[in-house]
């Protein structure tokens, strides 16, 4: 029966999530963290997996498709969440032809990566972070994504051997549009995914080349100052001026894991913002298929492999489905 399956359901959540509350969807109040749902989160039309109640219509909408959610009561709106309200999950379609868009993408990708190399050398020399030309040189890629995600997504691939740290930067806000296009997020939001996708590493114009390029496996300490660039990011961004919330959050904790494994917190689950979790996964993956000076490159195929048996440990299981499903 319907009332057993819910029953069911919610034994499973609570042991697999502790210090989660089953509400009512109906019961839902203002400023909420649904944190699980009385179903996959795949079997809900909701954009995100994880998100705040903003408003009464988010009470019904949800109510619509669950019985019962699960709710996190450690976490409260501030009302700068608006991005991860329950909407529902656009569905975006291709305008143009592999063929027609792979020109263009291009050109928007080669003039992206060369504004990222500028924008990094100007911070190593003691320049300041200049976030509107970088917002300037993403906003085609977002266009591209829009229009046919495969085409940019192959060239991405493609990429030449080059500075890791550019063409890192501008793959890693290809991937997060790519999957942000996945979930059905408005255009807003991809843009955001964008930006702190470029963004995510920029502290590490802050460390010495020596380490980035490192041939070997690092020290101890040596590791330590890599990590450093988190909040090295962070104080670049904060000092750059107006970002948003989502945009921070995907350089603070683009390096926490679902598991709690990651750093520089030790965040798990849905204590780590959704923007971080899209920004830690197509991290991982990017970097998996780049040659690096101490790792060889693996195919697509493989990483998606790797990624597969990182499910529900590192990664968020429904995050990474929508990625498979993004990426093929």
């Amino acid at each position: 029966s319907t009332t057993e399956e819910s029953s069911a359901a919610s034994d499973v959540y609570k042991r697999q999530a502790p210090g989660l509350i089953e509400v009512p969807a109906a019961n839902l109040e203002t400023g909420m963290y649904v944190a699980e749902l009385d179903r996959p989160w795949l079997d809900a039309p909701f954009a995100v997996q994880g998100f705040y109640v903003m408003s009464r219509d988010d009470v019904d909408f949800v109510a619509e498709h669950c019985a019962y959610v699960y709710v996190d009561p450690r976490r409260r709106s501030s009302g700068q969440e608006l991005a991860t309200s329950p909407r529902p999950r656009r569905t975006y379609r291709n305008r143009t032809t592999l063929k027609q868009e792979l020109e263009t993408a291009q050109t928007d990708l080669t003039s992206a990566n060369g504004t990222m190399e500028a924008v990094f050398e100007k911070l190593k020399t003691g320049g300041h972070l200049n976030v509107k030309v970088v917002k300037s040189a993403i906003s085609p890629l977002i266009e591209s994504v829009l229009r046919n995600s495969e085409a940019i997504g192959a060239l991405v691939r493609m990429k030449k051997k080059g500075d890791y740290l550019y063409g890192h930067s501008i793959a890693v806000a290809v991937w997060a549009g790519i999957l942000g296009r996945q979930l059905g997020l408005a255009r807003d939001q991809l843009e955001q995914l964008a930006l702190g996708g470029a963004l995510i590493d920029i502290g590490m114009a802050s460390i010495d080349d020596s380490l980035t390029a490192a041939p070997n496996k690092l020290a101890r300490d040596e590791l330590k100052q890599i990590q450093s660039q988190v909040p090295l990011g962070v104080e670049l961004l904060k000092a750059s001026g107006d970002l948003s919330k989502n945009v921070i959050d995907m350089v603070a904790s683009h390096h926490e894991r679902h598991d709690g494994s990651g750093y520089p917190q030790g965040l798990s689950e849905t204590e780590i913002p959704m923007f971080a979790r899209v920004a830690g996964l197509v991290d991982s993956y990017d970097a998996m298929i780049t040659s690096r000076p101490y790792a060889v490159s693996r195919s697509s195929f493989e990483a998606m492999q790797e990624l597969a048996d990182l499910k529900g440990k590192l990664f968020q299981d429904a995050l990474l489905e929508q990625f498979m499903q993004a990426v093929g």
